[in-house]
């Protein structure tokens, strides 16, 4: 399998909906980071969350199994 995908992503995103129920099944909002590994090795990511009002948070270590999908909840 080639190489694919990028090595540094900008995902202009994260803003936090209020945490409140949103529907009758009890399903709430949040935000999250959905990494696909599709590689045959397992990739462990560093992730910088800036943010509007406060100091970065840096070098945050993430992991993602080989073939795999990981959802990283950000509230």
């Amino acid at each position: 399998m080639g190489s694919s995908g990028s090595k540094t992503w900008y995902i202009a995103d994260g803003w936090i909906p209020v945490k409140e129920k949103t529907d009758k099944a009890g399903l709430e909002g949040h935000e999250a980071l959905i990494v696909l590994n599709h590689q045959n090795v397992d990739a462990e990511i560093s992730v910088d969350v800036f943010f509007e009002d406060s100091n970065p948070i840096r070098a945050m270590k993430l992991k993602v199994p080989k073939n795999r999908v990981r959802c990283f909840r950000l509230d």
